[in-house]
């Protein structure tokens, strides 16, 4: 589990979803409204999946694809923004029927859920920016999301 939530991690921070805010814990009140009501599904984790891989791929080649990146968004409506800003990465979750919600929150949701399912205390500090159903849809589908790699060779 711990490293899964890694390898969640560092797709996060590589393409510039989770800025430091965001990833601290310290966010605004509509940031933590719109994570809680984000929905998840594994067709939309899948097609994260492929556009991250995709987007390490094009930013290997064309460093301008990861331009702007920096991560300094401390809203989630920031973060949307700075991706929306740079219309090659932007495209590449679009062409994944993603859209910027999708790629700016879908990682911090899954990691909220699964480090809210890992306890009752831990369930407790997410309550703000974590829904129970988030939470049933990692407990379900917890195995699948396991094995899923977001970079060519990447650990599970």
């Amino acid at each position: 589990m711990i490293r899964m939530m890694s390898v969640l991690v560092a797709v996060a921070i590589a393409i510039a979803v989770s800025a430091p805010a965001l990833a601290t814990g310290d966010l605004d009140p509509a940031s933590a409204k719109m994570l809680k009501g984000y929905v998840l599904s594994m067709d939309k984790i899948k097609a994260l999946q492929t556009a991250v891989i995709d987007f390490n791929k094009a930013a290997a080649s064309d460093p301008s694809v990861s331009a702007g990146s920096g991560g300094n968004a401390m809203t989630i409506a920031q973060s949307e923004a700075q991706l929306k800003a740079n219309p090659k990465a932007f495209a590449i979750f679009q062409r994944h029927g993603l859209n910027a919600d999708d790629a700016c929150m879908l990682l911090i949701v899954l990691i909220n859920a699964q480090m809210a399912a890992s306890s009752p205390d831990m369930a407790k500090s997410f309550a703000d920016r974590t829904s129970p159903q988030q939470i049933a849809f990692y407990k379900q589908h917890q195995a699948e999301i396991a094995n899923l790699k977001f970079t060519p060779g990447s650990p599970k």
